[in-house]
């Protein structure tokens, strides 16, 4: 896409963009930008969050000039291993008035949630261009399907979910699977993606058609896609692009007990689905089982093989939900004994 200022100028076009898979982050945005600021070949890296992006002109705002682009940190894409420092990632981001926004990079090397990058895997930024068509398997080494495309919230700077071809692997022709960013990781040597899944967990969670895909700028559908996989939707932090956590003195105001609405009621169905996915000793019914949250009252829906999954399922959706009573019309599903 075409990079513009206000004034509608043509900055350069959008070239590349450096990711993180496995925290699910946009790092950087790499513009080509020399033709286009009267210098030869050139390329300029800018952070997400300067960018706006304009589906019905399809271009990319950024509220920046020519002269502050020329002054930008230099990038060099043929040194993309040494480009992806903390030093320089700060000094691009406070170029571009965002240094507040670069609090993802954790400078204790600890990755102590799915949002953060450690420092020491700083060196290992992807190109999303290489990650699609990458090869998917699971822990089994059974291949999955390949990566057909990366969902991008802009704003955010995040990795919504990795579009698979799981199709071969389904049985079921042309299907596709949308897949949290953070369910995946790199084999050692980083020419595939490895996810925690098998047939029957992909079969109960949100795939589709590929001519025929949901509309992913809703909350509830990809809401429900986090919920499949058991990953706390990063937009449910706060109501803001800001995707960290909420501080303290803000906790009172984002407890689910004290909001409504569709996050509120998003977050709700994600505790549940997680407590479920965590059960041991279940069937592949009760894993299916569908939690729905709307306007605090949560509905559990599906077949089960014993009333025990029953009770058990409603009694994780009682603990979860603090708003309504919760909807039970899971059935048990009863054997019927061969005609003799």
């Amino acid at each position: 896409m075409a990079v513009v200022n206000r004034q509608g100028e043509k900055l350069g076009t959008v070239h590349e963009i450096a990711i993180d898979i496995e925290s699910g982050r946009m790092v950087e945005v790499i513009l080509a930008t020399g033709g286009f600021l009267g210098i030869g070949k050139s390329e300029t890296a800018v952070p997400p969050g300067a960018l706006v992006l304009d589906l019905e002109k399809r271009q990319v705002g950024l509220n920046a000039g020519k002269e502050e682009l020329l002054g930008a940190p230099p990038f060099d894409s043929s040194k993309w291993s040494e480009a992806f420092t903390a030093e320089r990632l700060t000094a691009v981001y406070k170029h571009f008035g965002m240094e507040s926004s670069l609090d993802f990079v954790d400078e204790a090397n600890q990755d102590g949630t799915a949002a953060s990058i450690p420092e020491l895997r700083l060196d290992g930024i992807q190109r999303a261009s290489q990650i699609v068509g990458m090869k998917v398997s699971n822990l089994q080494n059974d291949v999955v399907g390949d990566v057909k495309e990366i969902l991008l919230d802009l704003s955010a700077g995040r990795i919504v979910a990795l579009v698979v071809t799981t199709g071969e692997f389904l049985g079921i022709e042309g299907e596709l699977s949308a897949i949290p960013a953070a369910s995946f990781r790199f084999s050692t040597d980083r020419t595939t993606l490895h996810v925690d899944t098998n047939k029957t967990a992909l079969e109960s969670a949100p795939h589709f058609k590929a001519d025929r895909w949901p509309d992913f700028t809703s909350a509830e559908n990809t809401g429900a896609i986090f919920a499949a996989y058991a990953v706390e939707p990063y937009f449910l932090d706060k109501a803001s692009s800001n995707p960290r956590s909420a501080s303290a003195e803000d906790s009172e105001s984002n407890d689910p007990a004290n909001q409504s609405g569709p996050l509120a009621d998003l977050k709700t169905t994600s505790e549940i689905r997680k407590e479920i996915n965590a059960l041991a000793n279940v069937s592949g019914n009760a894993r299916r089982v569908s939690v729905v949250t709307s306007n605090g009252q949560t509905t559990l829906r599906g077949p089960v093989d014993t009333t025990e999954e029953k009770v058990i399922i409603g009694e994780i959706a009682n603990r979860h939900n603090r708003q309504s009573e919760v909807e039970n019309l899971i059935v048990v599903k009863v054997a019927v004994p061969l005609s003799q």
